[in-house]
């Protein structure tokens, strides 16, 4: 029995020390677009909503770092936003939904069911042995508030990911 636990720590040790050479990917997202008076922005953080028009950018420069950097502006800004929070943790695949509870204690959630999407630009490359994807999309969402007809929204998407290494050399590795 004692043979067997160390045999089952050392096993395990080795795991570890294996992998502590292992890179972590990343994956980031979000949209912007404009419905009548309102400005929409959402990641996979949550959504918000503000009064007013602003400029959404040049295609070619708008990431998801865009989304991300103009949701921090709202929220130390002067801007009054509706924010809502993830319903569901599914990326961009299905209907995305979020939520939030209203001051009657009533949960609301909004809806947004992809009708169609273009791609407009994609960027492939290798850096230090990762893959790093970079695309842009014109998507046309149904979108679905509580108490009103729904609406389509087109809105500029950004999708990145950076892989993990996978076991090819990266940068200094021989």
């Amino acid at each position: 029995m004692r043979i067997r636990i160390v045999a089952g720590i050392s096993a395990m040790l080795g795991l570890i020390a294996a992998s502590s050479s292992a890179s972590a990917a990343i994956l980031s997202w979000g949209c912007q677009g404009q419905l009548g008076d309102q400005r929409v922005l959402f990641n996979r953080d949550g959504l918000y909503i503000v009064d007013g028009k602003a400029p959404v950018g040049k295609p070619k420069k708008f990431t998801a770092d865009s989304v991300s950097d103009a949701i921090s502006e709202l929220k130390n800004g002067k801007d009054t936003f509706a924010e809502f929070g993830p319903y569901t943790d599914d990326g961009l695949e299905g209907p995305i939904v979020f939520s939030t509870v209203d001051a009657n204690k009533q949960t609301q959630k909004l809806v947004f069911t992809q009708k169609s999407t273009q791609r407009i630009s994609h960027k492939h490359r290798m850096i230090c042995g990762r893959d790093e994807d970079s695309d842009l999309y014109r998507t046309v969402y149904r979108f679905d508030r509580p108490g009103q007809p729904p609406q389509d929204i087109t809105m500029q998407c950004s999708y990145y990911q950076l892989s993990t290494r996978g076991g090819r050399k990266g940068c200094g590795d021989d």
